[in-house]
């Protein structure tokens, strides 16, 4: 499954065409989410039924399996999105018991680190 998601073509290729690129032909990201919600049967009644979803601990581990197979087959250049939903006054970040002026109000962040403002999220 890691490898068909990897291999799915769904974007256009430079010429327009759709469906000829994959996500490694683009150089693309993958999100990879857990959703145990889509087996839910609503077929029947107003409650959702879970019981064709795997138990917590069987889902985890085919999660991590899943997620591990796509790490294994396609590693691009890793991104950290850092999302402060309460900054400091100040840019201040705390180191223990100590508090020192933040290191992005110094120097750039890296190339592959981003913060994102916290209004953002609202």
């Amino acid at each position: 499954m890691a490898s068909k998601v990897l291999k799915m073509k769904m974007w256009p290729d430079e010429n327009g065409g759709t469906w000829k690129q994959n996500v490694q032909d683009i150089k693309g990201e993958v999100l990879c989410v857990s959703q145990f919600t889509l087996q839910a049967s609503t077929k029947k009644g107003n409650k959702p039924d879970f019981h064709g979803a795997a138990g917590s601990e069987q889902a985890r581990e085919l999660y991590d399996l899943f997620y591990g197979k796509v790490q294994e087959l396609y590693d691009p250049a890793k991104v950290t999105l850092e999302i402060d939903t309460n900054p400091a006054k100040g840019a201040t970040e705390s180191k223990g018991d100590e508090v020192t002026e933040s290191k992005a109000s110094r120097e750039p962040p890296p190339s592959n680190t981003y913060q994102m403002p916290s209004e953002l999220l609202e």
